[in-house]
């Protein structure tokens, strides 16, 4: 049995014949906006956020999620898919939900997505490796940890070709962050949100 993250806030459940939006998944690579942009939605939408990347650090027993991945990528994509399983599990409607960069290849997660219920509104924020690793501070360089031994900045072409496939076939939407304004960003997923 997958355990409840206790630290969670637990949503009332909606009645059945209660017009709700969907949860919204927000999924793509690092520096691609899922947390800045999943906070500022919730806070628009007055819908509750939960950023996956600190709630998993938790599930493997640190308080860092590069800490948490540098000790052991193995523990931490399995603490990764029982943390969504457990948010999945207590937050089902009218979500905020910022995954991981990695959440989709963790052990179960394609499965846990796609067989959501009820059904999530996953939207893949996309860019070119180019653009994010720009994104990518010197502050956020020094502690986000190499995902492929290559340093952070040259892997994001790697990671970007394994896991592009991965989001296209995961997201109901794809949103290209590369062209629009954050603002502009953020309009669409309100609109979506709705």
């Amino acid at each position: 049995m997958i355990p409840l993250l206790p630290h969670l806030p637990i949503l009332p459940p909606l009645p059945a014949d209660q017009n709700h939006p969907p949860t919204l998944i927000l999924m793509g690579l690092r520096c691609c906006g899922k947390s800045t942009l999943g906070k500022i939605l919730a806070q628009r939408t007055n819908r509750p956020w939960i950023d996956l990347d600190p709630l998993t650090a938790i599930q493997a027993g640190f308080t860092d999620p590069a800490q948490a991945f540098a000790h052991d990528q193995a523990a931490f994509r399995a603490a990764e898919s029982r943390t969504l399983a457990g948010v999945l599990k207590t937050h089902p409607t009218h979500a905020i939900i910022s995954l991981g960069g990695g959440t989709p290849t963790a052990p179960g997660a394609q499965a846990l997505l796609a067989d959501a219920h009820p059904p999530c509104l996953i939207v893949y924020l996309h860019a070119s490796p180019k653009f994010l690793a720009a994104r990518l501070t010197p502050e956020e360089l020094a502690k986000r940890p190499s995902i492929t031994g290559a340093h952070p900045i040259d892997e994001f072409q790697e990671i970007y070709q394994a896991r592009d496939p991965l989001y296209r076939s995961l997201a109901k939407v794809i949103m290209d962050v590369e062209s629009l304004s954050a603002d502009n960003a953020l309009d669409q997923l309100v609109q979506l949100a709705s």
